[in-house]
């Protein structure tokens, strides 16, 4: 077989599993934010165990990976609907 699933890989997808589950579960359920968390820790857990911890180390603080856009298009300008005194 060319690609082997071993034990680490199925925890670790079985913890992708969960946070979706419990992220959507949360979503559901009007934003719950014990929910929402738990499925925040559950899918980075999951990526960590899946990738390895330095790989997953690598992905989130790798400065290539961030997309700095033009700082204008954050400031939309004065507001045009405040009536003027």
């Amino acid at each position: 077989m060319a690609y082997e699933i071993t034990e680490q890989k199925k925890i670790g997808i079985g913890l992708i599993g969960f946070g979706i589950f419990f992220s959507l579960l949360g979503v559901i359920l009007f934003f719950d934010r014990g929910l929402l968390a738990l499925g925040n820790i559950f899918w980075l857990t999951g990526v960590a165990i899946l990738l390895g911890w330095r790989s997953t180390l690598k992905l989130f603080t790798n400065q290539a990976y961030y997309k700095v856009g033009d700082p204008e298009e954050l400031n939309p300008g004065p507001c045009e609907s405040k009536p003027q005194a």
